[in-house]
This record gives structure tokens, sequence and C-alpha cells, in this order.
């Protein structure tokens, strides 16, 4: 384990998201919890407030918040 990295973006990265886009594509019902590439600080009490948020969402069809919502106080 390194402490306090960022995944960084090699010289074929387009090509290799692209790839994972095509990959994804046909999934109708994926969905994404957590910082998902945005490098906004997520500690414990973001990851437990996005989690309910997902739960709610997918028990009773609540929309998702803005990950903006999920990161504010």
């Amino acid at each position: 384990m390194v402490r306090d990295t960022y995944p960084i973006y090699d010289l074929k990265y387009k090509e290799s998201f692209a790839a994972a886009v095509r990959m994804t594509k046909p999934l109708t019902n994926l969905k994404l919890l957590g910082r998902t590439g945005a490098y906004w600080y997520n500690n414990s009490d973001h990851s437990m407030k996005m989690s309910i948020a997902m739960a709610r969402h997918l028990l009773s069809g609540a929309p998702m918040a803005d990950k903006e919502a999920l990161f504010t106080a």
C-alpha cells in the first residue's frame, strides 16, 4: 500500500477509458458509488451518507442527490 497517492493517467488513458465505457454501456442497471474519480475528499461520514442515499434509491426509487449535496456538511 502506498499512502497519500492518487491514480495517474498514462499516455493511453483515453483509449483505456473508452474501452471501459464500451464494456459497461450495455449495463442498464449499473450504479456507481463513491468518489468515482471526482477527487473530492471522502471520509467515513461521506461514505455512509452516499451508501444510505444509494440504498434509498434502490429500495424506493428515491432520486439520488447531486454529488455536491452528498459532500456538504
